[in-house]
Formats: C-alpha cells, structure tokens, sequence
C-alpha cells in the first residue's frame, strides 16, 4: 500500500456509520477505486453492496448490515417499516430477518436481499437518525406499517410507540391524517391518536366488556358506579357487584393518560380497595385473555 495513501479521514466516517462507506465518501477523502481493490484483496475491507464497503476490523453486526444497506439505497433512502421499528428498539430481529428501506421514486436503486420500498412522499418531518442510521420517525413508521399489522397488534405497538418515546402522539395524528388516503389501516390510527380518543375507546372497551362477560356466563355489574368513602367520593367505578362488592377497573391505552393521571389513578385503586375488593385488567385482557379475565372474575364472585 503507499505511504502516501491516507486512510485516517475515511475510516473516521466510516465509524460514524457502523464501519460502512460508500465508494462516493472513499473519493471524496482521497481514496481511489484501484485503492479500495488493493485493501479488498489484502482483507481490510470487503464489499457489502454495489458502491459500499466496510472495514473488516470491525465485526459485523445487523446495525451495520442496516447502515450499508441505506447506502447503497442512494443519498436520500432511510431504513423504514420494520426495520425502523427494529431500529427505534420496537421490534427484535430474528435471524435472517430482511433489511426494508424506503427510497423516493426519483430513485431506483437496485439493492441485492434488501426489500426497497417506493414513495412519492418522504419530506425531512419523516425523518430521523438513530444509532447512526438514518431512518423513518415513530409517526412516520406507524404510517407505513398500519397495512401489515391487524387491528389489536397495531393499537399495542402504538401504545407502546407512544409510552417509550419513539413517537408523539400529535405527530402520529397529524400524518396520519396528511397520509390516509389510499393507505389501508391509517384510519384506526387517526382514531386512536385523536384528541378526542379516550372517550371513544372507552366506551368501545366496556362494549365489548359487557359481551365477554356475557359470551363467559359472568353476571352483568353495575357500570359506571361512583364510590365513596369517609372522605368523599373516590371515583366513578367500571364495573361494580355491589353484594360483595367486587369492583373490577379496565384500564384503556397507556398514552391516553398523563403520569399526573397514573398517580391519581394509584391512589384511587388504594382507597377503593379499602372498602371492596378490586380487580384491574388492561384493554388487551379483554381483548386478547377473556377466558383468563372472566376465570378470575368468577372465582372473585364465587368466592
């Protein structure tokens, strides 16, 4: 290898990129194609796509496999659907999982194993870097990926988007209804992030509440019951059997409560409990566990 051959500026980039570079960023530090052979051929470098590479010395790992595979998707492809949700920690890869990333139509890129998503609409707000990669936001993910998930799972990994910080809730909204049109599943995610949401999912989740303990052969409650105890009025209360009493709470998405709701909601649970028994079940007990649920609420009652 030359002396005069200075490799210092384009393994910096590199790192910033999981070891990974372009044939375009080798050019620009000084580094020509008949260069990038020699390191190939003496093993300290080794091609991963058309126009990428990656220095060996760096063991290869799936945030790498990912960066190269943005590269050589062009200047302007970003990781998207599952891969960005893998990205932004929603999702665990498995084991020859498949590399998506998303491209403008201007550009055709033709990447080997690597799913390539075409768009006419990718603007900067959909647009982010983590780990180093640039890949579609949260709002922007769930947009892309509210077709492949059925009705449950995409309420589950939009309440979990929202909960850890992958994305807002405002910006799930705004896309979702800029995006809507022509995408199938993007209206149950208008639905859920709009600000009027809570109301709605709640009446829809003591719907279905009411036919569960009815299709499992558990006695109707009171609903909406308020309680009160020594120093006033506790709450009002989902489900109550007043005989016992047995109150059983079913609690809605995470993100359609504040922290400040939570701890009102702690403190409502400790003083409701000191005068019945309390049951709590999620959205996704009744939804997804009923049989579950309604054992435990039948042996509560018959208890």
């Amino acid at each position: 290898m030359p002396r005069r051959v200075d490799l210092t500026k384009l393994r910096a980039a590199a790192a910033a990129q999981h070891a990974t570079f372009t044939c375009r960023q080798a050019a620009q530090h000084g580094v020509t194609h008949r260069v990038l052979e020699r390191l190939t051929a003496l093993g300290e470098i080794e091609r991963q796509h058309r126009g990428v590479h990656r220095f060996t010395a760096i063991p290869l790992t799936r945030s790498a496999e990912i960066a190269a595979a943005v590269l050589a998707g062009g200047p302007d492809a970003v990781a998207s659907h599952d891969t960005s949700l893998e990205l932004h920690g929603l999702r665990k890869a498995w084991p020859g999982a498949p590399i998506e990333i998303c491209s403008p139509t201007t550009w055709h890129p033709e990447v080997t194993g690597i799913h390539v998503h075409r768009t006419r609409r990718l603007e900067s707000r959909d647009i982010t870097t983590v780990d180093g990669i640039r890949a579609t936001n949260g709002a922007r993910t769930l947009v892309d990926l509210a077709s492949r998930y059925e009705r449950v799972a995409l309420t589950r990994l939009v309440d979990d988007a929202i909960c850890w910080g992958v994305a807002k809730r405002n910006a799930v909204y705004r896309r979702s209804c800029a995006l809507r049109n022509g995408r199938r599943g993007v209206g149950l995610l208008v639905t859920l992030t709009d600000p009027d949401a809570e109301a709605v999912f709640r009446s829809w989740l003591e719907r279905l509440a009411w036919s569960v303990f009815d299709r499992h052969g558990v006695a109707q409650p009171l609903w909406n019951v308020p309680r009160h105890d020594a120093e006033g009025l506790i709450g009002i209360v989902d489900c109550l059997w007043p005989d016992l009493p047995l109150v059983v709470e079913l609690e809605g998405l995470r993100f359609h409560t504040s922290p400040q709701q939570r701890r009102d909601d702690a403190r409502r649970f400790n003083r409701l409990g000191a005068g019945a028994r309390v049951l709590r079940f999620t959205w996704q007990d009744v939804v997804e566990m009923p049989e579950r649920m309604c054992g435990q609420i039948l042996a509560a009652l018959n208890g």
